[in-house]
């Protein structure tokens, strides 16, 4: 699919010498995650991006003509045992990942740097998904964390399942009663062809 690039960035490429990475946000309910392919802090978009230089890995982008889903894996490796206190960040990884997060989303940004690492305004938004589900692998060196993202276009295969009921009606609309007596007529005995009613 197209992307969107400043103008910056496009005569930025065009002089022939590019410096790219790779940002993720996460958007975990109570404290989204900021990340980016480098070292040290990155400040874009009024938010501070954190470095993972070489712990942090990428796999699955690409891009295809098909309409179809396609999952990224993202992980963290080398993660420490335990904090600059001493207590397990085991434990505190876990804890993040009891939010509940899938189908949350995901969003990759390439960004282009010059020589100095200044960023050149603005990175361009890369992939888009969902959150899937996570693996944390703890070993003698440290803990490991895996989290696969389904492309948007997976949901386009899902179906959406709704009903002529009063309670799906009020969740998309609320307010309309259009079907508050639905349920009443599921039983009621309809005489049809009679004049009078006994």
């Amino acid at each position: 699919m197209p992307r969107l690039m400043s103008p910056e960035v496009e005569a930025h490429i065009a002089g022939g010498t590019v410096f790219p990475a790779l940002l993720v946000y996460l958007d975990f309910p109570n404290d989204p995650v900021r990340a980016w392919s480098g070292v040290g802090s990155l400040h874009w978009g009024g938010h501070v991006w954190h470095g993972v230089g070489q712990f942090g890995g990428v796999s699955g982008i690409t891009d295809t003509l098909d309409l179809k889903s396609q999952t990224v894996d993202i992980s963290l490796s080398g993660i420490p045992l335990k904090d600059e206190t001493g207590a397990p960040l085991f434990d505190t990884i876990s804890t993040t990942f009891t939010q509940h997060y899938q189908g949350r989303a995901v969003e990759f940004f390439y960004a282009v740097f010059t020589e100095d690492w200044a960023l050149v305004p603005d990175p361009v938004s890369l992939w888009l998904g969902r959150m899937d589900a996570p693996t944390i692998t703890l070993d003698g060196s440290g803990i490991t964390v895996s989290l696969s993202a389904e492309h948007e276009f997976a949901s386009l295969t899902r179906p959406r399942v709704r009903h002529y009921s009063d309670v799906d009606l009020r969740e998309r609309a609320p307010g309309d009663k259009g079907l508050e007596f639905v349920s009443s007529l599921q039983e009621i005995l309809v005489l049809w062809g009679k004049q009078k009613y006994d």
